[in-house]
């Protein structure tokens, strides 16, 4: 009897741990995602701004072209 009690108890245990652990495996998963999704979006916003310095300094160059031709 105490030992079937015994049994039940850890499977309810290990139960608890096991759903414990699921959850924090969904959590560091979630924070995963979104530490990608915020760490891709700098990536991005960095990008766009190269993009546009490179272009604003393209466009520059092309006016003192244009300036030196006249």
């Amino acid at each position: 009897e105490t030992s079937n009690q015994s049994n039940i108890c850890d499977i309810e245990t290990q139960d608890n741990i096991d759903l414990d652990i699921s959850s924090r495996i969904a959590d560091e998963r979630e924070a995963l995602r979104t530490f990608r999704k915020d760490v891709l979006q700098e990536r991005l916003k960095n990008a766009c701004e190269e993009y546009f310095i490179a272009k604003q300094l393209l466009l520059s160059q092309a006016e003192e072209e244009k300036k030196k031709k006249q």
